[in-house]
């Protein structure tokens, strides 16, 4: 954001500049960032900017210096909760632990509720499986990482990459994942992989890419099928 007043000898004289050092954080947070006790006087318009209220939380609220994480800035969560990655950051930076007011919106973004599962919850987070489900990486994450076993919700778009669903069969299911065997069979590398330590048998649907490969040819031949 451009500030013209910047530009001006003495800002202070120019009209509305009043108005925008004491209301609008755009304007005011940046001048008086080393300036605590001012910063602490204009709360409540930081308590509206969802980012200028992690902002502060982070590194001021409750004096006039940088606090320890723990610190939290209640005026401000509201605003805060509106942004999936803000309400995850808060939870990791400045609580240090859950922020149950910030899990809808945590809940719409499958990154946001990747993390917040992994690290503040270290367990389920039943709002975001939805999301997550409908992403490859984070769906096999989470089953993987979180559950440590199967994540029915998840499959179909696990199953749609061959990376993702060779690491949920032998990471999560630690079994054949017959749904994902058509995007596995696309990759010589990972239809090996899926024969040697999944089904331990040969793989069918992967021999005709396999065949394309003269390493995974031989190792499978070698260490597969005979």
């Amino acid at each position: 954001m451009m500030i013209l007043y910047d530009y001006h000898n003495q800002p202070e004289k120019l009209d509305q500049y009043q108005k925008l050092m004491w209301e609008t954080p755009e304007f005011f947070y940046t001048p008086l960032t080393w300036r605590g006790a001012e910063l602490k006087k204009r709360e409540d318009a930081i308590a509206k900017s969802p980012q200028y209220a992690f902002d502060y939380a982070k590194s001021h609220a409750g004096s006039n210096n940088a606090v320890p994480k723990s610190k939290r800035f209640e005026k401000g969560e509201d605003a805060i909760a509106t942004d999936a990655k803000l309400s995850l950051k808060y939870a990791e930076e400045v609580l240090n632990g859950p922020f149950p007011k910030g899990e809808d919106a945590i809940a719409t973004n499958a990154f946001s509720s990747f993390h917040y599962a992994n690290n503040i919850l270290h367990g389920r987070f039943e709002k975001g499986e939805a999301i997550m489900a409908s992403v490859p990486g984070y769906a096999s994450d989470y089953a993987l990482e979180i559950l440590n076993g199967r994540f029915p919700e998840g499959e179909d778009a696990i199953a749609t990459s061959a990376q993702t669903s060779y690491y949920y069969a032998m990471g999560a299911l630690r079994a054949p994942f017959p749904k994902g065997e058509d995007a596995i069979a696309t990759s010589a590398e990972l239809s090996f992989l899926y024969a040697m330590g999944v089904l331990k048998a040969p793989f069918p649907k992967g021999e005709a890419i396999i065949a394309t490969s003269s390493k995974y040819s031989h190792l499978y031949a070698t260490r597969v099928k005979t």
